[in-house]
C-alpha cells in the first residue's frame, strides 16, 4: 500500500496507518505488528546504509589488488635487481653513485606500475563504454578524477613497492657485485 499524507501530518498519517492496519489484521493490543511502515526517510536511510556498505567492500577489494600488485612489483624487482648485480658492480665501480642506482630501479618499479596502471584503466574504461552502448541509460564512464587516480595510485604502489629492492641494489659493494655470477 502506499499512502500520501498532507505536508506536516506525516506523523498523524503513519499512526493512523498503522491502527487501521492492525484492526484489519485484528491485532490484539500489545501484540507486535505483523506488517511493516516504511516512510521515504527510512527507505532512503536504508539505501544510504547498503551504498556505505558497497563503498567499504570496494574500498577493501581495492586495497587487496593494490597489495597483490606490490607484492607482484616487488618480487619483479628483486629478480631484476638479482640478475644484474654484475652490472649494478659495473655502474658502481665506474662511479655511480648510490642515489643514482637508487632511483635507477625507483623509475624502472615506477614505469612497470604505470603501465599496469593505464592497462587497468584503458580495460575499465573500455568495459564502461561497452556498457553504456549495451544498457541503455546507463553511463559507467569514468570520470577523468578516477582515471587519474588511478594511474596516480597504481605509481604510487610500484615505488613504494620498488623501494625495498632498489635500496638493496644501491647499497650492493661493487667488488662483490662484480664477483657475482
Amino acid at each position: 500500500l502506499y499512502m500520501q499524507a498532507e505536508p506536516g501530518r506525516r506523523d498523524e498519517a503513519f499512526r493512523q496507518s498503522e491502527t487501521i492496519l492492525r484492526q484489519l489484521r485484528q491485532l490484539p493490543p500489545g501484540a507486535g505488528n505483523d506488517f511493516t511502515l516504511s516512510t521515504a526517510d527510512s527507505i532512503i536511510a536504508t539505501f544510504d546504509s547498503i551504498s556505505v556498505r558497497i563503498a567499504l567492500v570496494t574500498v577493501a577489494l581495492a586495497a587487496v589488488s593494490l597489495l597483490i600488485g606490490a607484492i607482484g612489483i616487488a618480487n619483479v624487482m628483486f629478480i631484476s635487481v638479482t640478475e644484474r648485480t654484475r652490472e649494478i658492480g659495473v655502474r658502481r665501480a665506474l662511479g655511480a653513485r648510490r642515489g643514482e642506482v637508487l632511483v635507477q630501479f625507483l623509475l624502472e618499479a615506477a614505469f612497470l606500475s604505470g603501465i599496469g596502471g593505464i592497462a587497468g584503466v584503458s580495460l575499465a574504461l573500455l568495459i564502461g563504454v561497452l556498457l553504456t552502448f549495451v544498457v541503455s541509460g546507463f553511463s559507467a564512464v569514468a570520470p577523468l578524477w578516477a582515471v587519474t587516480s588511478g594511474i596516480v595510485s597504481s605509481v604510487v604502489v610500484g615505488l613504494t613497492a620498488g623501494y625495498w629492492p632498489a635500496r638493496r641494489a644501491a647499497l650492493l659493494d661493487p667488488v662483490e657485485a662484480l664477483r657475482h655470477d
